[in-house]
């Protein structure tokens, strides 16, 4: 039986509830007082702007019940619901969520009677082994009912066994900003007289078991234009923050400030300042406790540790020496550097050179090891590589995973030499594996959450634009019949869309094989530059006045997909979110009637005014800067909400978001919303309070967006044809 969508006196199922949205709650009047049934007008651009003003949250409340009531038949919907829930709620507790420190393991363990989660500890031998003997130490559903608030874990940070201090990071609406507070794990209780900071967006580090790193909001004058702190600050246990001395301050025209703490196996320490001018930028000073240096690093490198007295960097633009004619370094390169003179390239290893078809995804720091994940074509592979001990090279051991699939690195404890990971595929649901050294060890497996058997996975290519190759995964039955396809993208920030059990990088495994792959439909995940799936080169093609090399590369898929006999342009759907919700509006302005619908999430819309709403003037690097002319001018040719037109009839759009979002201000929706609206364009609107950024901190919220953006496919779509014979 379906689970009610609300909960308390009011709740009713989800078959009656839909069914009277659209009568209960008429939708409201069209922006700017065009006329919609209402005389009132709706709230103007500001309004709609204030997150939590009245008009706003009224219209909210409008929208929302409208897109419940006009999505699709309530009976599918109520179905859908039913999938969707059920399949989260199986998978919700079926791999642990782990957090490591030397020693321990954490985790927020959810279940039915506990939704909101408790922490507490996980014995690791135990996991290595397949089995969870969990120990909890919070209840947060507890706390919430005790303080008042709508508690979130958000992360937390412990001290290396056999210490017991850990620091805890909860929200209270599930978005960016945290309150901190210190926790004993040997009392089981927060520390009464221990480290506590109100809701900011905080960046905090150990330095030492009695004093902490904290970058966050000290008050006036204490952030960026971005919206994080540009201080740092040395905080001693038993003095007021407001004493703590700032040891660095940032431009406020910089992203953010923070200091980090790299240690080497020897337990060298190495504390550092950082400086992130943009967002692909980062500039570091040593810090002794008294004094800071530069650390002579190219500030476009990444910094991922240190190990045997060298500094791990990944490169994302060429590094050349003082005077050196040519860069001997192409961005994407691994280096192994001296910590004491990275400047000295003749002195480096290299540990990782990119290839075509072959780049760095990720590297974590073992004891005397590294362990890379590098992408073939798309497809997770996994090295281990020995220090060198000064007289040999560095040893490295290709370390087999069982498959092919997505690799995800969780967490390292360097004092055992072990790796955490998950891998996954389209059809495959994640494995929960611990690699000690260079063995991989599978210890759990999540359930599926659909029979597979049907379906098929194929890498494809498409031509794009400009003559470029862009590569995409097709999830799908086994014929060539023209079907329903929907295609989920991002393009942006370097961010590799890889084979997913979710189809998407969301966490909510096997939902789009129940709601999607078993009615029949096609699913597509392209790699579109922008991410990082060639490496940083991939990336850069897409970015400022090239934004449009990732559309192209979008519209190229799509126009394979249909040359081919696979779909066709009213069969074709689209889903993005934040970035790739940008992208969807873009596809949605460029070709207004070139899918039968579309889905943005937690969109930027705005190209013109992003700097200025919440972390936007973060994203300069990434788009460019709406304050400089040439910038501007290329940033106005495709901005979404400038682009949309009367007289165009736009492809039916659903937008979601959330109202505790304070990365992507929800003004971006909802101005996109209530324009196309205005227009007269089919669109739909539905807002949750909390989950952030992300999903919505209900499952049953989340089963329900599901449900309804995958039913607003099936609507505009049209069924698909039968699943060939013989599928189960």
């Amino acid at each position: 039986m379906a689970k009610p969508i609300a909960k308390g006196p009011l709740a009713l199922p989800l078959v009656i509830m839909l069914a009277l949205a659209g009568c209960s709650d008429p939708a409201p009047p069209a922006p700017n007082g065009a006329p919609n049934g209402n005389a009132a007008p709706s709230p103007s651009e500001a309004e709609l702007a204030e997150v939590s003003g009245a008009a706003a949250k009224a219209w909210v409340r409008g929208e929302r019940a409208r897109a419940e009531g006009e999505t699709g038949p309530p009976e599918a919907l109520a179905q859908r619901y039913e999938k969707a829930l059920e399949a989260l709620e199986r998978y919700a507790d079926a791999l642990p969520k782990l957090s490591l420190s030397e020693g321990r393991i954490t985790t927020l363990k959810k279940t039915q009677d506990h939704p909101r989660g408790r922490w507490g500890l996980l014995d690791g031998p135990a996991l290595a082994a397949g089995e969870r003997v969990f120990t909890p130490l919070l209840d947060l559903d507890a706390l919430s009912v005790a303080e008042g608030e709508n508690w979130t874990y958000h992360h937390s940070s412990c001290r290396p066994a056999p210490e017991t201090r850990c620091l805890l990071f909860l929200s209270p609406d599930g978005g960016d900003a945290t309150v901190l507070r210190e926790f004993d794990l040997a009392e089981g209780a927060f520390v009464a007289d221990g480290f506590r900071l109100p809701k900011g967006k905080m960046t905090v580090r150990w330095a030492g078991p009695d004093a902490l790193y904290v970058a966050t909001d000290r008050g006036p004058g204490s952030l960026t234009n971005s919206g994080y702190a540009r201080q740092v600050a040395f905080w001693i246990r038993g003095t007021a923050f407001a004493e703590a001395p700032i040891i660095h301050e940032a431009e406020e025209g910089s992203v953010r400030a923070y200091a980090r703490r790299l240690e080497d196996d020897d337990g060298t320490v190495l504390d550092l300042l950082v400086e992130v001018p943009s967002f692909f930028e980062a500039n570091f000073w040593r810090w002794d406790g008294v004094a800071k240096t530069p650390l002579p690093l190219p500030a476009t490198a990444r910094l991922h540790g240190l190990l045997s007295g060298q500094l791990v960097v990944e490169l994302r633009r060429p590094w050349a020496a003082e005077r050196a004619a040519e860069a001997p370094y192409p961005a994407g390169t691994l280096l192994a550097v001296p910590s004491e003179a990275p400047e000295a390239l003749g002195a480096a290893t290299v540990l990782f050179a990119p290839s075509r078809g072959r780049a760095l995804e990720d590297v974590a720091l073992g004891q005397g090891r590294l362990w890379l994940h590098v992408l073939d074509e798309g497809v997770s592979t996994l090295e281990s590589l020995r220090a060198s001990d000064g007289t040999a090279p560095w040893a490295r051991q290709a370390i087999g995973l069982g498959g092919p699939g997505a690799l995800a690195f969780l967490g390292t404890d360097r004092s055992q030499d072990a790796l955490w990971v998950t891998h996954e595929g389209f059809l495959s649901p994640p494995t929960l594996a611990r690699v000690s050294g260079s063995t991989f060890s599978p210890a759990l497996q999540a359930p599926a959450l659909f029979d597979a058997i049907a379906f098929k996975v194929e890498r494809r290519e498409a031509r794009s634009a400009d003559g470029t190759t862009v590569p995409y995964w097709l999830v799908g039955p086994k014929d060539a019949l023209p079907r329903p396809t929907h295609l989920f993208a991002y393009g942006g920030f370097a961010n590799t869309l890889m084979p997913s059990y979710a189809g998407t990088y969301e966490a909510t495994p096997g939902v789009y094989g129940r709601l999607w792959l078993e009615e029949g439909g096609r699913f597509v995940v392209p790699n579109l530059r922008g991410g990082g799936l060639y490496g940083p080169a991939w990336h850069q093609a897409a970015l400022g006045p090239n934004r449009l090399r990732s559309f192209e590369d979008l519209e190229a898929v799509v126009d394979d997909l249909t040359a081919a006999g696979l779909t066709t342009p009213a069969q074709m759907s689209i889903e993005g979110r934040s970035n790739g919700g940008l992208l969807v509006f873009a596809a949605l302005t460029r070709r207004p009637q070139g899918y039968g619908a579309l889905i943005s999430g937690v969109p930027l819309a705005d190209m013109l005014r992003y700097h200025t709403l919440l972390a936007g003037a973060s994203w300069i690097g990434e788009y460019g800067d709406p304050r400089d002319p040439e910038a501007r001018a290329w940033l106005e040719a495709y901005s979404p909400y400038q682009q949309l037109q009367e007289g165009v009839r736009y492809a039916p759009t659903f937008i979601y978001g959330s109202a505790g979002d304070d990365r992507v201000h929800p003004a971006h929706g909802r101005w996109m919303a209530a324009k196309l609206k205005a227009l007269g364009a089919p669109v739909w609107y539905w807002e949750t309070e909390d989950g952030g950024h992300g999903n919505p901190v209900r499952r049953e919220d989340l089963a329900q967006r599901l449900a309804l953006t995958y039913t607003h496919l099936w609507k505009h779509l049209g069924a698909a044809p039968p699943l060939p014979e013989g599928t189960p």
